[in-house]
């Protein structure tokens, strides 16, 4: 009915640039009101936080993510805090970059929120391609590729049980469209793509 479908719906508002300022919840009559998200902006246009607060006249913060940027435009921390202002960080990811702007390493931290911490360490090849996903000394995600810099086979390490690997292969056309997909380790299985003359998708098959 047209009453549950604007029960069911989010609304979004826009600011005068065009960028996202609003995501509200659906209208909940049966449970707590979901939160609104808002989007803030730096003065140059990058993303300077996002919050969620109730949907209230006067709006109880409940978490917010600012970012922090370098000098050339890169995100290099974001930071999830309780609450309004800065006094209570939660969850802290910040990122390293090589002089190329390839980034080196990402280190989330969440142990103010019960929760663990990670530290990933990228890896590049001569050509610049991601080589290596490593946690410590452990590589998470490896990659191959042929001489074109297409992925030829992505090496994946079970997070809880390191000594075990998925394997995921790749094959391309002429076109240097994918192929085929196998994921054997996983599976035992493949998917095969085909394509329409536009270069849009026209089939996948399992």
């Amino acid at each position: 009915s047209s009453a549950s479908a604007i029960l069911s719906k989010l609304n979004y508002t826009y600011d005068a640039m065009g960028r996202m300022a609003t995501q509200v919840a659906p209208v909940n009559v049966t449970a707590t009101a979901l939160d609104t998200t808002v989007w803030a902006y730096e003065t140059g246009g990058r993303l300077a936080s996002v919050t969620d607060q109730s949907p209230t006249l006067f709006p109880t913060i409940g978490r917010h993510v600012d970012m922090a940027y370098d000098d050339v435009g890169r995100v290099v921390s974001s930071i999830v805090y309780a609450g309004s202002g800065t006094s209570s960080d939660k969850q802290t990811t910040t990122t390293t970059y090589a002089v190329d702007g390839s980034p080196t390493q990402t280190a989330w931290d969440g142990t103010d929120d019960g929760l663990d911490s990670h530290t990933l360490d990228f890896t590049y090849t001569p050509q610049g391609w991601l080589d290596t996903i490593k946690v410590g000394a452990t590589t998470m995600t490896d990659y191959a590729y042929d001489p074109d810099g297409l992925v030829t086979s992505r090496v994946d390490t079970n997070p809880v049980s390191t000594g075990t690997t998925y394997t995921t292969g790749f094959t391309y056309g002429w076109a240097q469209r994918v192929k085929e997909v196998t994921a054997g380790s996983i599976y035992a299985d493949e998917a095969t793509f085909s394509y329409r003359f536009d270069g849009l998708i026209a089939s996948r098959t399992f």
